[in-house]
């Protein structure tokens, strides 16, 4: 508890900075990312199949399996259709996978890869089991809630929930609940085991 208070203190206070703003969505787009502090970059692949990187600035619409980095001192909050929000703190990448909107919450979907660095989510309109957040030792289900997800190098994710609950897995199926207040951590395997 103590390392993520550690880490959570610096990067949340990030997080406290970029508020919340809302959009209007064009048909095609997932989300748009409404404030960007400092190096935000987006890499996709367009329409030939050729993988584009651009500096990804306030406002920009994104798009699903973009990838989304920040620098040293960088962040950004994205913005979903279904009114999801989605802080990247400094020093982070995450991969868009999935957005899949329905005007009907119960058939939306979010799936959202987080590979390093601290984040926060706020459910949006969607049914809660349309959420889905993944880390390299962990998966997250959403239960209608807000939390907070800080991933190391090594993959060791800590998530410590604000309000709703977090259904918290690793990858032998292993899973617990966590309800607001709490926070649990999810370690990688010892070297030679998977």
């Amino acid at each position: 508890m103590a390392r993520f208070s550690t880490y959570a203190t610096v990067a949340l206070a990030f997080c406290v900075l970029v508020a919340a703003d809302s959009f209007a969505a064009k048909k095609d787009d997932i989300g748009s990312a409404d404030r960007v502090v400092n190096q935000v970059e987006g890499t996709y692949a367009d329409s030939s199949n050729a993988t584009v990187t651009k500096v990804v600035k306030s406002e920009d619409r994104l798009r699903a399996n973009e990838v989304i980095t920040t620098g040293p001192d960088s962040g950004t909050e994205i913005s979903f259709i279904d009114e999801t929000l989605f802080t990247i703190g400094p020093e982070s990448s995450v991969v868009l996978d999935e957005f899949v909107y329905d005007s009907d919450p119960s058939k939306g979907r979010l799936a959202i890869t987080a590979t390093k660095g601290v984040f926060r989510f706020l459910s949006g309109k969607f049914a809660s089991s349309a959420y889905e957040i993944k880390t390299p030792t962990a998966t997250m289900g959403v239960r209608g809630t807000f939390f907070d997800v800080i991933v190391e190098e090594d993959g060791l994710t800590t998530v410590a929930v604000q309000e709703g609950e977090v259904e918290l897995a690793n990858f032998d199926g292993e899973a617990i609940l966590i309800p607001a207040g709490l926070s649990s951590i999810v370690k990688p395997a010892p070297p030679g085991e998977f």
